[in-house]
């Protein structure tokens, strides 16, 4: 069952995988994550779209950095994701426990996206040259870090609840809010900014 679980939370939702199986069967094992992906990762992109001509021309090197905030973000949520679906496992954790998981998971997460939003803070504003380029990066660490924390410890709670495996979906839902959420907070600093932000 844990073999099981393990497979479908890196996205082989249809059962067990092994290379020794038919390569279409297991090609379509995979899709079946990886298609419904695209049609979610769709509302990340139209973040970025939503911003390309107002500050992404003007700051060209915010799109390097976007991938590090998500990817912070997104390896933070997946921690707080196999915290939970371990309690679930062991009848540690239930899915009422949901405003007990989310208080713990603020603390941890504010802890952690303040101490790596000062680090990607330093390193943005040495890259550039340009502190407030670094605060409009790094400044976004903290509330994408808090986000994908709480989201990371609850959503398998809340699939739970709602009788659907949370190892299954934890992962599509988390990575796409997530991305949302940095890829707002990112774009929406800088465009506060813009003024004080050398143009790239």
């Amino acid at each position: 069952a844990s073999d099981r679980a393990l497979l479908r939370f890196g996205g082989i939702i249809a059962g067990e995988e092994l290379r020794t199986m038919p390569m279409g069967g297991r090609a379509i094992r995979r899709l079946a994550f990886l298609v419904p992906n695209i049609l979610l990762l769709l509302i990340s992109v139209s973040i970025i779209a939503l911003f390309e001509k107002t500050t992404i021309e003007r700051v060209t090197a915010l799109a390097i950095f976007l991938p590090l905030v998500a990817g912070l973000a997104g390896s933070a949520g997946n921690q707080a994701v196999a915290v939970s679906i371990r309690e679930l496992s062991l009848g540690l954790v239930k899915s009422t426990d949901i405003l007990r998981v989310v208080i713990k998971e603020i603390s941890v997460g504010l802890i952690n996206g303040i101490i790596l939003g000062l680090i990607v803070l330093l390193i943005a504003w040495a890259w550039r040259g340009n502190f407030y380029f670094g605060v409009a990066v790094g400044g976004s660490i903290p509330l994408t870090i808090l986000v994908a924390a709480i989201l990371g410890g609850t959503i398998p709670l809340a699939l739970k609840g709602l009788k659907i495996d949370p190892a299954m979906a934890s992962g599509p839902i988390l990575t796409t809010t997530v991305d949302l959420v940095g890829f707002l907070s990112v774009l929406s600093l800088a465009y506060l900014m813009l003024g004080k932000i050398s143009v790239a």
